[in-house]
């Protein structure tokens, strides 16, 4: 069966777990080899964190006689991290069917995971949908370099214009597990020195700088002095969007950015539970905080012109005068909201 980190009869608080546990003495303790290679994701055990893609690059790593290590932090205990308890089993069953048994270690959730970080050699977060993941940028101020899908914050996570450039870190298309698991492979193959350099230029390039970043964005998006926008756009939009030449939402942003008139907001809502590939990318390539992104968890699974998911994304518009609900497949001429009469009630 997969091994469990065995329980110590006396529980020592975070901080000093943190002191005692080395690096050699987590991996004595988890049987796991010196020069072992190893993966490691954090996270309750379930169906949007997608460990079975980690297991997947697994099972990959050992059929090329690597000596590959899976170790998974956030396996359900007393403390929590149930997570979805079908999904427990199907990765359960996977490591048996896979016959990785010997590979994997689970650690329960609720410990200090620094200790944990400390032996890996490479972190992954193989997510469908995260706000802003702390475990990235966790590993990656550990000098742990990572494998990320490009999937909700964990884009923003890797902004434009970084000095590190790196070949395996961001995942574009996250419904690949094909994608995820080559970026695992190309990432081990530079095992050693080279990977160990690739962890200490995300540190200083992207983890070093996070808190500053985020703090900033924050103040800018929830500021109690920024005055409300004159308009506000509800821009409903789905996957085919991103692609679909010659009206693709690209162009809708870039249209709604030329408008003379620039008291505007635009909420940009994913209209069903299909994921947008690149969406956050490209809201972030504008560096336009007007551009909000909207996101319902429990979108229905397909759409009807994002209709199901208009009334909620309308009642977080903030404008003082307008409100436009439109597609991501629109564009306006520049001159657009000056047509707007300040007499009427109503435009269609």
């Amino acid at each position: 069966s997969v091994r469990h980190q065995k329980k110590k009869k006396k529980r020592l608080g975070h901080r000093h777990e943190h002191r005692r546990l080395t690096s050699a003495s987590v991996r004595e303790q988890l049987s796991i080899p010196p020069d072992a290679f190893v993966l490691t994701t954090i996270g309750t055990i379930c169906r949007r964190k997608r460990q079975k893609w980690a297991l997947y690059a697994l099972r990959y790593l050992v059929q090329k006689k690597i000596d590959a290590y899976y170790l998974l932090v956030g396996a359900p205990s007393e403390k929590g991290g149930q997570g979805d308890p079908e999904y427990v089993v199907e990765f359960l069953n996977s490591v048996r069917k896979f016959d990785l048994q010997s590979h994997v270690r689970l650690v329960p959730f609720g410990v200090s995971v620094a200790p944990y970080l400390s032996v890996a050699d490479l972190h992954c977060s193989p997510s469908s949908l995260e706000a802003y993941p702390l475990n990235t940028l966790e590993a990656m101020s550990m000098g742990v370099p990572v494998v990320a899908t490009a999937a909700g914050g964990t884009e923003e996570q890797f902004p434009l214009g970084l000095s590190v450039r790196c070949s395996f870190c961001l995942v574009r298309n996250i419904s690949s597990s094909r994608d995820f698991l080559e970026a695992v492979a190309r990432a081990a193959a530079r095992r050693g020195n080279r990977l160990r350099a690739d962890g200490n230029a995300m540190r200083d390039a992207i983890a070093a700088p996070a808190a500053e970043r985020f703090a900033a964005g924050l103040r800018a998006a929830f500021s109690f002095r920024r005055s409300r926008p004159l308009v506000s756009f509800v821009v409903r939009t789905y996957w085919r969007q991103m692609d679909t030449k010659p009206f693709a939402l690209r162009r809708t942003l870039r249209a709604l950015r030329s408008l003379r008139e620039t008291r505007w907001e635009a909420l940009i809502v994913q209209s069903d539970a299909t994921a947008v590939p690149g969406l956050f990318r490209l809201l972030s390539d504008f560096r336009d905080a007007r551009l909000r992104p909207i996101v319902f968890e429990d979108a229905p699974a397909t759409s009807s012109g994002g209709y199901e998911v208009t009334d909620r994304a309308i009642a977080l518009a903030r404008a003082s005068k307008w409100l436009i609900v439109t597609n991501g497949d629109n564009i306006y001429d520049a001159r657009f909201l000056d047509s707007l009469s300040g007499s009427s009630g109503l435009v269609s």
